[in-house]
Parts: structure tokens; sequence; C-alpha cells
């Protein structure tokens, strides 16, 4: 008779151990299950709560001098830049070292709006206004500036290399036609010398040509880029080698701010 009822003691023991464990496993799934739930919800809150516009706002005026530079520089409103840049990314997370959602990561944010401009004008040269100014009315210290801050920009090229083929063709800066069209370089087209909107942006295309078109092709002495710049003349090469020295101790110029405050100097003589 005891023993029956020890028997029973046990089993029931026994059962209530296997319901209890069971308890616990389903509440600790069913606390599990609702922890993955409330995760997924805060996720899909984040997600929705996300405003590309304000970020978009956010980083521009966070930089607002480096946007505002280049938009002139183009010809673009900063209202038409911000625009374009949210519609590029309407369906990401803005990544602010690649602005134009190309898969490119750009570690200067210099780089990375003028890319970005140059791929917006051939896409949608609408947004862009041609507004010519005279580079005549610029002092050869911003100008000579300007062609520093690019070259350090896009940094496969010589700064002193091409300032003296800037020197040597516009002789120093001081042919009037030739600034008038915002050209330092003398590039031509089938219709004559080509005229740049503003001195910014005919420098820049400057150095964006002898960068992509020379330097990136092994065209990095004053010699290799003669063959192709300059292929018909004899003194060409000596000429420009001379005048890199001119230029060997130029100041370099570190910020945009510090480029900016040359553009108040004295107009070329």
């Amino acid at each position: 008779m005891k023993s029956e009822l020890k028997a029973k003691v046990i089993a029931f023991v026994c059962t209530a151990l296997v319901l209890s464990c069971g308890i616990i496993k389903n509440n600790i799934f069913n606390d599990s299950k609702k922890q993955v739930e409330r995760n997924q919800i805060l996720a899909m809150e984040s997600y929705t709560t996300y405003d590309i516009e304000n970020d978009v706002n956010s980083f521009i005026n966070d930089n607002y001098e480096t946007f505002e530079f280049y938009a002139n520089t183009f010809g673009i409103t900063l209202d038409n830049l911000k625009e374009s840049i949210i519609s590029k990314n309407t369906n990401n997370t803005l990544n602010k070292q690649d602005i134009g959602n190309t898969n490119t990561i750009y570690d200067n944010l210099d780089k990375n709006i003028i890319d970005y401009l140059f791929n917006l004008k051939k896409e949608n040269s609408k947004l862009f206004k041609q507004t010519y100014s005279d580079g005549n009315n610029y002092s050869k210290e911003y100008v000579y500036g300007l062609l520093n801050y690019y070259s350090n920009i896009y940094n496969n090229v010589d700064f002193d290399i091409l300032a003296a083929i800037a020197y040597i063709e516009s002789g120093n800066l001081n042919s009037n036609y030739m600034m008038a069209c915002n050209n330092i370089f003398g590039g031509m087209t089938s219709s004559g010398l080509i005229k740049y909107q503003n001195i910014e942006y005919g420098v820049l295309s400057f150095v964006k040509l002898m960068s992509e078109k020379y330097y990136t092709k092994g065209l990095d002495t004053v010699e290799k880029i003669a063959r192709v710049y300059n292929p018909n003349s004899t003194t060409w090469t000596t000429n420009v080698k001379n005048t890199t020295s001119k230029f060997n101790n130029y100041d370099n110029i570190e910020n945009l701010n510090q480029l900016i405050s040359l553009k108040g100097g004295i107009i070329n003589e």
C-alpha cells in the first residue's frame, strides 16, 4: 500500500515537473517571439521616420560654402541641386561620401560634388544656366589659386606644370581675349577658342582635362604632355619647363575659405 502511494506521489511530481518545464519553455519562446516582433516594429518605425529631404538639407547646410561655390561654378541653383540629390537617393539613406548614389566612395567632398555635377549636367542640362562672366575681372592670385586648389582635388596632376602651361599659353594671364573666355590654357574646338561660363569653371575644366586625358594615361611630364598638347612646337617644352620654377614655392591653398578670400584681390594689371 505504501509502495503504491509512493509510486503515485513520484508520478505526480514527475508530471508536475514536465508540465512546469513545458510552461517555462513556452513562456521563453513567447517572450523571445515578442522581442523579435518589438525589434521588427522598431526597425520599421526607424525606416518610416527617416526623411531624406531633411538629411540632404542638413548635409548641405553643414557644408554650405562648398555647395554654394560649386553651384555657382556650374550655374545651378542650390534648390535644384538639393532636389536632384534627393531624387537620386529617394529609396536610400543618403551616403554622404557618394551623394550621387554611384557606388563610388569619395574621401573628398569637393570631388564628390564635382563629379556629381558633371554627371548631372550630362543627364539634365536644362537645370544649368549659362551665365557668362569675364575672367579679366579677377586677380592673377585668385586664378592661380583656383588652379592650385583644383590640382589638390585632382591629385594626380602637378600644379607647377599646369601653372606653367597656363602662364605660357595666356602670357601669364595677360591675354584679354583668353581671359574673357575664361580659358587659361588655349583649349580649342573646330570653331575656335573654347569659351567657358566663368573663370572657376574654365580652370576646373583645364585641370579635369589634364587629369583624365593626360596624367591618367601616363602623360605626366612636360615632354610627354608636349607630344599631344603641342606637338608641332620646337620651343614649347623648353618654355614650359623653364617656367615651372616660378611656381615651385607657391603657397598651397589649404581650403575653400582661403581660396575665396583671394577673390577680392587686385585686378589683373
